[in-house]
């Protein structure tokens, strides 16, 4: 008995000295966390790795900070366009602690990045927001987000952070203006739509204008061919006469004799001497027969 009880005892010490050496030797990192050795107050390790690391104890000071994307909200903010006009714009940012040993000697915690970010990107959303006037703003404030981002590029690393994202939630308008700006977005929303229905009509003439050409194209076309047709069956006639005259000359004959006494006839007041023995008097004598 007395040997069961002396073997518990040890494992109970080993164990216990084992906590404390892990407490005062040892630090655990999660896949979330990342940590800044310090000893009496000076950096002497960054340590993003997971897993366990060590420190020497009573001297050393381990300081975790979190590697997740923090976000940073603030109460809506006023800033002015470059037309003078107050406006109202609630927006949030997103941030990771990029360099957590420039984040402990400058920031060291959230609510003191909190306070930086206060100034930093509300001096950023001001400055964009004055380049631009209040119809811009309007129309395309999906910009001025990416503009402060960019300055925030450039402001941040000093402090140990980086900007992932900013986003406006509302952009609103003091109640003084808002009657104004009501109407200058009516105006503008009138002249685009009187613009787009100028385009139309000028689109209509010219596609009127295109299709009569076509059309004037079409028909002058059709009477080029007309006139060819026309003219080649006249030649087929005549070349066909031609051909007959040719093989029966005395029947050319007769019918230039006829359509000259034909001319004659149609003349009014006109009598006509014929001789009986003549080939017309014969023919007119046999069309008078039947």
């Amino acid at each position: 008995m007395k040997t069961i009880n002396r073997i518990e005892f040890t494992i109970f010490i080993v164990l216990l000295a084992l906590i404390i050496f892990r407490g005062l030797f040892l630090y655990q990192l999660d896949q979330t966390e990342q940590a800044v050795i310090t000893r009496f107050g000076r950096i002497i390790k960054v340590d993003k790795t997971p897993g366990l690391g060590f420190k020497a104890p009573f001297i050393d000071t381990v300081n975790k900070f979190s590697k997740k994307i923090l976000e940073y909200d603030t109460n809506p903010q006023v800033a002015v366009t470059k037309d003078k006009k107050t406006i109202i714009v609630d927006y949030y940012a997103k941030y990771r602690i990029e360099a957590p040993d420039k984040f402990l000697q400058r920031v060291r915690t959230q609510q003191g990045a909190n306070t930086i970010l206060d100034d930093v990107v509300y001096s950023a959303m001001r400055k964009e927001v004055g380049k631009y006037t209040l119809s811009q703003i309007i129309m395309g404030r999906e910009e001025i987000p990416n503009l402060v981002i960019n300055d925030l590029k450039a402001l941040l690393p000093e402090y140990g952070l980086e900007i992932v994202d900013v986003r406006f939630k509302t952009t609103n308008f003091p109640q003084e203006v808002q009657a104004s700006v009501f109407e200058r977005m009516k105006a503008e929303r009138l002249q685009m739509a009187q613009k787009y229905i100028s385009e139309g009509e000028k689109e209509k003439i010219a596609i009127m204008a295109d299709a009569d050409k076509i059309k004037a194209e079409l028909i002058s076309k059709a009477n080029m061919e007309s006139q060819k047709i026309k003219g080649e069956g006249e030649s087929i006639a005549v070349s066909l006469i031609q051909n007959a005259y040719a093989k029966a000359p005395e029947l050319a004959f007769m019918i230039k004799y006829l359509e000259t006494y034909g001319e004659i006839i149609k003349k009014e007041d006109t009598n006509i001497i014929i001789s009986t023995k003549s080939d017309i008097f014969k023919i007119l004598q046999d069309m008078e027969i039947r």
